[in-house]
């Protein structure tokens, strides 16, 4: 699966469960701060975060979701050039 794929569905997600940069950090088990870009085109987040975020994401609504419904925007290049890099590493 993409990298933008899997971003785009942890932001889904974030979205429409209805969670703010705190309840959603204290969900995941990381800082805020992680987060403070997160629903923005400048979100660069570590592979370790990308899957800190999918353990909490429901297993169904990463594979039942239809990208074409998703209402964030996808990610610029600069995240999917880093994460691939840490995803090829991990």
């Amino acid at each position: 699966m993409k990298i933008d794929t899997v971003l785009n569905r942890i932001k889904a997600f974030r979205s429409l469960s209805d969670l703010n940069t705190s309840q959603w950090a204290e969900l995941v088990g990381l800082g805020d701060t992680t987060f403070r870009n997160m629903m923005t085109d400048r979100w660069n987040p570590t592979a370790a975060t990308i899957r800190k975020c999918e353990a909490v994401i429901p297993p169904e609504f990463m594979t039942e979701a239809n990208d074409n419904d998703l209402s964030v925007s996808t990610p610029q290049a600069g995240c999917a050039d880093r994460g691939d890099e840490q995803n090829n590493a991990a």
